[in-house]
């Protein structure tokens, strides 16, 4: 999809991961507000106990692609000579 530019209906989106659910056309609103209201209900601080959770996943993981991406680059550069990118050792 990133490197393709394709688009993905909601169906794909919740099978890759990328959405927790769909909703059936015209129902998104109320959906999301079922969704709001089930969240509401929690305790301030464990709300944001879990935005602290979740927003370390997601650094964790940026910093696992970056790592890969790196790799993958320098093995490339290996294979076929400099990539237009510096490399700093």
């Amino acid at each position: 999809m990133v490197l393709s530019g394709s688009a993905l209906n909601a169906s794909e989106a919740v099978t890759n991961g990328l959405a927790f659910g769909a909703a059936a056309v015209g129902e998104s609103l109320d959906e999301a507000l079922v969704l709001a209201g089930q969240i509401a209900v929690h305790q301030i601080p464990a709300l944001v106990a879990n935005e602290r959770f979740i927003g370390h996943d997601w650094e964790v993981a940026i910093a696992q692609a970056w790592s890969s991406e790196r790799a993958a680059m320098l093995e490339m550069a290996d294979q076929i000579g400099p990539i237009g990118w510096k490399v700093d050792s």
